[in-house]
């Protein structure tokens, strides 16, 4: 308690002395603003695809979603070749699909919409699959240390998705396609500005029947006896979308948005050991409502927003098919999330900005047993509640930009209710952290800028972690929240000529957890344990030149160390699961007239399934080629998935009687889930 209180003690004074500071430079001061700012309307033109902001002092890299393509359709698809970006799914298309930055688990990195938390209650981890691009103009990826607009809680970074606004003329956009496995899409879309009202809204549906073959080795490695063929059954899914946005005023600006998301598919079975479901269904729906005012003055800007949120889950497997060990299981749960924020961003003199920030948000969460009613789980629910304070100080007219902040972040009392709806007694937790941080961006040359960041940062637990299902997940309301220690270093190169442009990105990163949350089993069920302290360090290389206008080449590395300092048995000093050591992107396209070619490859280096590093994944190299024909307002896109048709890898195997030895293993994600072979997509998109 005593080196916490010195540390906000040395943090507040660096505040208050950097808002003392003078400088006689005029500055340009500039802020993300993602907490409910209304756009001012735009033309047409695209955002500039998957570039870093080089104003912004963290490492933020902006992806356009506008672009038509053949194959992104999710959020996930426009993720999946970024540098420090790893996609995590469960098989297939539509299936499961979570996202990792920088070795990160899933529930440690915060998906935003807009700068609205998405609901954490039921499980902390957001499938990403379920949220289209249509309704998207770009997402934010902040691999490091993000803006306290973010909150404490990115201990692995955020994404924030940011939909479209509106435009200047009405426009009007719509596609079709469809693709290998059965897929099929379809997506409407209109945008428009009238006087000072700004309007978009759009409606997306994806699907596919997702069956397709794989190797299956019959859940033996040396044994290539049981070793066949297998259909993956199951597999389908339909997921539809929408998004409405409204905008408008001048002195006193106003948005509301209404977002909804729902998707039904197969549960295949687990990994690729031959588990095959015909019957198992999973249903989610999410439903967001949100709001803001913005009101410009002559000392401030104050921003006010308000969200309210309704997620429903269910899972159905009444015959008890082989999706785990837990039987016959009928489920549902609801939660429900409210918050609101308030933000004031304060002009001191023309070099800085300072920013006092509020928001308070509460978690309801309620599952239900539907075969075993006596057993489903009481309600349960919390509040969390924050402060921060940030300064943005611009100096050496512009060259040095420094923003301290330091956030206080409150986990008030969760409550476990019994089936009356009355509080159980000694059920309740509550806590308190303190997040500084500090960022710091120099423009040592024209061509040359310098970046560095550093912050703390805390993840509550979830109300499923915390309290459990009453079926599959015991509780644990003593389970202390993860705490974290991160920061990152780096330099980004660009060189720009008449003919092309060369730009560089090197990052090295790092972070401490502690009190790491993982899942244990234990009996007949799993719970939420502490298990100790996992540490990741790496490196970061993006590179991208343009030649002539025709030619766009880039290349994305990505290097990881996730060791395990946990307390489980045998694990410490072992590689993280699910954690690849190296994995490289590259891109190559051409451009000429109306036409456009891309091709890509990717390699993702070995994975360990295991906390103990006994069972890999194997590597693999996957290629991929596209085209597009656009002539306005048309534009036809064919993207070729897995060219090579990969689909069997080899395995070495371990131990020294076998070694120099190799044996078949199908073509998996990173869950151990199969996955499909060549696959083409085709879209037709009308922009007008």
């Amino acid at each position: 308690m005593r080196n916490q209180s010195a540390t906000i003690r040395v943090v507040i004074a660096g505040l208050f002395g950097l808002a003392s500071a003078r400088a006689n430079a005029q500055v340009k001061l500039g802020t993300i603003d993602v907490v409910g700012e209304v756009e001012a309307p735009r033309p047409d033109a695209e955002v500039e695809a998957d570039r870093p902001d080089s104003d912004s002092v963290p490492f933020v890299t902006v992806v356009d979603a506008r672009t038509p393509s053949a194959r992104v359709v999710s959020v996930a698809d426009l993720l999946e070749r970024q540098a420090g970006v790893q996609v995590r799914s469960r098989g297939g298309l539509g299936s499961f699909t979570s996202v990792s930055l920088r070795g990160s688990d899933a529930n440690e990195v915060a998906v935003f919409l807009d700068g609205v938390p998405l609901s954490r209650a039921a499980s902390g981890v957001i499938d990403l699959s379920l949220l289209p691009v249509d309704g998207l103009d770009h997402v934010e990826i902040y691999r490091g240390v993000p803006p306290i607009e973010f909150g404490s809680e990115a201990v692995g970074g955020a994404i924030n998705l940011v939909t479209r606004k509106g435009t200047r003329r009405p426009t009007y956009r719509a596609s079709a396609g469809v693709g290998s496995f059965a897929a099929r899409s379809a997506s409407a879309g209109y945008s428009a500005s009238q006087g000072r009202l700004h309007v978009d809204a759009s409606a997306a549906y994806h699907g596919a029947d997702g069956d397709f073959t794989y190797y299956d080795n019959g859940g033996t490695l040396i044994d290539r006896t049981d070793d066949h063929q297998s259909r993956r059954r199951n597999n389908g899914f339909d997921q539809v979308g929408l998004d409405v946005t409204l905008g408008g005023g001048q002195r006193l600006r106003w948005n509301l948005g209404a977002h909804g998301f729902w998707k039904r598919q197969g549960v295949p079975g687990l990994g690729s050991s031959g588990a095959e479901t015909v019957n198992a269904k999973f249903q989610s729906g999410h439903v967001l409502l949100d709001g803001g005012l913005e009101r410009r003055g002559r000392w401030a800007d104050v921003h006010a927003t308000a969200n309210l949120q309704y997620e429903r889950t269910s899972f159905a497997n009444p015959f008890g098919e082989m999706v785990g060990s837990f039987g016959a299981n009928v489920s549902d749960a609801e939660s429900i999330a409210a918050g609101v924020t308030a933000r004031a961003d304060v002009p001191w003199g023309t070099h800085q900005l300072v920013t006092a920030l509020s928001e308070a948000r509460v978690e309801y969460r309620r599952p239900y047993d539907l075969l075993r009613p006596n057993r489903s789980a009481a309600a349960t629910s919390r509040g969390i509640g924050a402060m921060a304070l940030s300064d943005e100080v611009r100096l050496w007219r512009d060259r040095l930009g420094l923003t301290p902040a330091l956030r206080l972040d409150g986990h008030a009392a969760s409550r476990i209710t019994d089936p009356s709806g009355q509080p159980i007694p000694d059920q309740s937790t509550s806590s308190v952290f303190v997040s500084p941080r500090l960022g710091v961006r120099l423009v040592a040359t024209p061509w040359l800028t310098l970046r560095a960041s550093a912050g703390r940062f805390v993840r509550f637990p979830t109300l499923l972690e915390q309290f459990g299902d009453g079926a599959f997940l015991l509780a644990q309301p003593a389970l202390r929240p993860e705490t974290a220690w991160g920061g990152d270093v780096g330099a980004s190169f660009t060189v720009t000529r008449p003919r092309g442009s060369l730009s560089v990105e090197v990052v090295l990163f790092g972070r401490q957890v502690s009190d790491y949350i993982a899942f244990i089993p234990t009996a007949f069920a799993v719970s939420a344990f502490n298990i100790g302290d996992t540490r990741v360090l790496g490196g970061e290389v993006r590179a991208a030149a343009q030649v002539s206008g025709w030619l766009q080449l880039s290349v994305d590395y990505t290097l990881l160390d996730a060791v395990n300092f946990t307390d489980e048995p045998g694990v410490r000093g072992k590689q993280l699961p699910g954690r690849p050591r190296h994995q490289v992107s590259g891109r190559a396209e051409v451009t000429g007239g109306p036409f456009r070619l891309f091709y890509e490859v990717q390699f993702v280096d070995d994975v360990f399934r295991d906390a103990q590093n006994y069972n890999r994944i194997p590597g693999r190299v996957l290629h991929a080629i596209g085209a597009a024909f656009e002539r306005r307002p048309f534009t036809f896109a064919v993207d070729v998935r897995n060219l090579a048709d990969l689909r069997v890898l080899d395995l070495p195997l371990g131990g020294s009687a076998n070694r120099g030895m190799t044996t078949p293993y199908p073509l998996v994600d990173f869950f151990d889930y199969p996955l499909p072979g060549r696959a083409i997509y085709a879209t037709l998109a009308l922009r007008r």
